[in-house]
C-alpha cells in the first residue's frame, strides 16, 4: 500500500529511489478518503466561508493557516 510519503514526498527527498512513484505503479482500489475542513477560532468575526474569502481578497491583514500539503494530494504537514 502506498502512502503519502512513498508516493508523493520521497521523490523530492531522495536523489536515487529504486522506483518512480509516478510511472511504476497502477492504482487498484481506493482504500480511504480523508475529509478536509476549514476552521476558525470560536471567537472569530468570520462566520461563513464567504466571510473568509472576503477577508482574503480585500484585507491587507495577513492570514495564517495550517495545511496538509502543497502537492496534488496532501503533501507535507505545515503551518503558515
Amino acid at each position: 500500500m502506498g502512502t503519502l510519503g512513498t508516493q508523493c514526498i520521497s521523490q523530492y527527498l531522495y536523489a536515487h529511489l529504486q522506483f518512480n512513484p509516478e510511472t511504476d505503479f497502477e492504482p487498484l482500489a481506493l482504500v480511504l478518503t480523508t475529509p478536509n475542513v476549514i476552521v476558525v477560532r470560536n471567537d472569530s468575526k468570520l462566520k461563513t466561508l464567504s466571510d473568509l474569502v472576503d477577508v482574503a481578497k480585500h484585507s491587507a491583514q495577513e492570514l495564517t493557516y495550517a495545511s496538509p500539503g502543497l502537492d496534488r494530494w496532501s503533501g507535507r504537514y505545515s503551518a503558515g
